[in-house]
């Protein structure tokens, strides 16, 4: 996921301010929040591949003297192009998520990883634009696919015509390796040496 600090859009762009959580202003206990994701949150991030959305997020900041936990629900969906043909599709986004935030003099800026989020002791502002966006990404498949039989059709006809020259090509390379190996030869010769026998 994105963990650069150098030209973070997170922290750059003026949009995301309305994601930063004020730990100071937040009474002890469960505080909650909802966001809706939509189109502008992916296409101000040059990196995304993700241009339209529509996700609802909702936000649980549990706060304790010393330490807090961030709760990440999320569900909805986000258009992505389909691996296999190309086409832009919207592909549902569901999960749920926990974050151990732990306030640390061995840190100079925020520290993320797997669930767990390190923050220089002091800090009164979280923002967790970042993280929604990791979880929303996260969400999805490794291989991004239309339901089958979804795909565009010329692309279907094209990817089929494709898959079936690839494998006669392989049962030609089979076939010629079989013919070229060892023990056909030695076969070849034990056929020729049985017929000869049998000629005499």
């Amino acid at each position: 996921m994105f963990h650069s600090q150098v030209d973070n859009p997170f922290e750059d762009d003026p949009f995301f301010s309305s994601f930063n959580v004020n730990i100071d202003g937040l009474p002890v206990g469960r505080s909650q929040f909802r966001y809706n994701i939509d189109d502008e949150f992916f296409q101000r991030l040059p990196f995304s591949s993700i241009n339209r959305a529509d996700v609802t997020v909702d936000v649980v900041f549990d706060k304790a003297p010393d330490t807090y936990s961030i709760e990440i629900d999320l569900h909805g969906k986000v258009e992505v192009p389909c691996d296999r043909c190309t086409e832009l599709f919207f592909h549902p986004v569901e999960g749920s998520h926990r974050i151990v935030v732990k306030p640390t003099d061995k840190v100079k800026s925020i520290v993320r990883d797997e669930g767990l989020m390190l923050i220089p002791r002091g800090t009164t502002v979280i923002n967790i634009a970042q993280d929604i966006y990791d979880y929303i990404v996260l969400s999805l498949p490794i291989q991004v696919k239309h339901p089958e039989g979804h795909c565009d059709p010329e692309m279907e006809k094209f990817l089929a015509r494709f898959s079936a020259k690839e494998e006669n090509e392989e049962e030609k390379e089979n076939v010629q390796g079989t013919s070229d190996s060892p023990w056909s030869v030695l076969n070849d010769f034990l056929e020729q040496s049985n017929e000869s026998n049998n000629d005499s």
